[in-house]
C-alpha cells in the first residue's frame, strides 16, 4: 500500500484515481464507514477518501466528519486507523482520508466481520474467517489424524484382548499346573528328608 505522503505528492486526485490501495467516498454514515474501514483492515489495508467521487468533488466539513469517523471507528475491533484532512483541492475543497492498516487479527464491526469485494465491504464466509485465523480444514490432516487414531485404538483394543486372556481361568492353568508340581516336589523331597513316609 502507497503511503499517503506518496498519494500527497504531485496532483492528489489523479494519484487517487490511478491508486489501486484508495477508495473514494462521496458520503458515507457511520455504520457503512465503520464497515469500509473493517473490510480495508481485512483486506490488506486501504485509504478511505472522503469527499470525493469518481465524477464529482464534495469536499466534507472537518469538524462533523471527525465526530462520524470517532463513532465509527468505535464501533470497530482490531483495527490501526488514522485520520488526516488534505484542504484546498482544486482551492475549495477539503478531503478526508482515513489510513487503514491492514489488520493483524481479524478486525470487526459490532461482531461482524468484513472484507472487500469489488471495492465493497461484504461479510466474510466462515470457511474464510476459520482459514484467516489458522483454524481451516485441511482433509489431508484430518484422514492422517483420523489413520492414526484407528491405528492406536486397534493397538489398545489388542492389548486389552491380552490382559483378558491373561487374568482368565483358561490363560490361568498353566501357573496353576506349574505351582502344583512344584509344591508336590517341595513336599516328596521333606517327606524324603525327614523320614517320613
Amino acid at each position: 500500500m502507497e503511503t499517503l505522503e506518496h498519494l500527497k505528492s504531485g496532483d492528489i486526485l489523479i494519484n487517487i484515481d490511478q491508486s489501486n490501495n484508495c477508495i473514494s467516498l462521496v458520503d458515507v454514515d457511520v455504520d457503512s464507514l465503520a464497515e469500509y474501514i473493517v473490510a480495508s483492515s481485512n483486506s490488506n489495508g486501504r485509504h478511505l477518501v472522503l469527499g470525493n467521487g469518481r465524477t464529482e468533488i464534495i469536499g466534507v466539513e472537518p469538524k462533523s466528519f471527525s465526530s462520524i469517523f470517532a463513532q465509527a471507528k468505535s464501533l470497530c475491533n482490531g483495527v490501526d486507523v488514522r485520520l488526516e484532512f488534505i484542504p484546498n483541492i482544486r482551492m475549495i475543497y477539503t478531503l478526508g482520508i482515513i489510513t487503514v492498516k491492514p489488520s493483524i487479527k481479524l478486525a470487526s464491526v459490532q461482531g461482524a466481520v468484513y472484507e472487500l469485494k469489488n471495492n465493497t465491504p461484504r461479510l466474510m464466509s466462515e470457511s474464510q474467517i476459520l482459514t484467516k485465523i489458522g483454524l481451516g480444514i485441511d482433509s489431508k490432516l484430518i484422514n492422517s489424524l483420523a489413520g492414526d487414531i484407528a491405528f492406536q485404538s486397534r493397538i489398545i483394543e489388542n492389548l486389552q484382548t491380552d490382559i483378558k486372556r491373561a487374568s482368565s481361568y483358561k490363560g490361568q492353568w498353566k501357573s496353576w499346573v506349574i505351582g502344583a508340581l512344584f509344591g508336590f516336589l517341595i513336599s516328596e523331597l521333606l517327606k524324603l528328608v525327614l523320614g517320613l513316609s
